[in-house]
């Protein structure tokens, strides 16, 4: 079974380049742990706290031209802790704290599936990333996320860039995969 997604049509204020005549350049970036803290089945806008780093590094991406595109596990709603409308509820909480600071997120892609679904979208799979694809266009992407055996494995099979937050912010990720693109160019 396919993933459910929603996707945004709220775009930032950055300029928007292109990776090629085809394609756009992407960011796929983990939410809990990677944007905000990581709360147990986070499912209140109250429980939502930006991670240093998370906002501005979000900005420089809008400012880079680069999609922001979140993919995020969320098997509470599979399990039943709680329902489409809380994480929605979530992710409008996190957008918001996010635009304080001038940041935006172009589209999020959450799989919703328990592990023992064997779904395609949950990550490491990469069912998520070929939404997003499809979607978006992109042809040139890296991944950002807080975890090497979920979002490192991930990225390894897509063949992609990545890197993990782990002691390091987003921000900081950012201007490594900011570096890191620059020289293959």
């Amino acid at each position: 079974m396919a993933g459910r997604y929603n996707r945004s049509t709220e775009r930032s204020g950055g300029r928007r380049r292109s990776a090629g005549p085809n394609g756009r350049i992407a960011a796929f970036i983990d939410r809990d742990n990677t944007i905000i803290e990581d709360c147990p089945y986070c499912k209140s806008r109250d429980q939502v706290r930006l991670l240093k780093g998370a906002a501005a590094g979000i900005r420089k991406l809008n400012l880079n031209g680069i999609l922001a595109i979140v993919l995020t596990n969320q098997s509470g709603i599979g399990r039943g802790y709680f329902t489409l409308e809380q994480m929605q509820e979530v992710n409008d909480e996190m957008r918001r704290q996010l635009g304080l600071e001038g940041a935006a997120i172009d589209a999020i892609y959450f799989c919703p599936h328990r592990p023992e679904d064997m779904c395609s979208c949950r990550k490491p799979a990469t069912g998520l990333i070929e939404m997003a694809r499809r979607d978006f266009n992109t042809t040139d992407e890296f991944v950002i996320g807080d975890r090497e055996e979920i979002d490192g494995e991930m990225a390894r099979r897509a063949s992609l860039k990545y890197g993990i937050v782990g002691s390091k912010t987003l921000l900081d990720i950012v201007d490594e995969m900011l570096v890191l693109y620059r020289k293959d160019r």
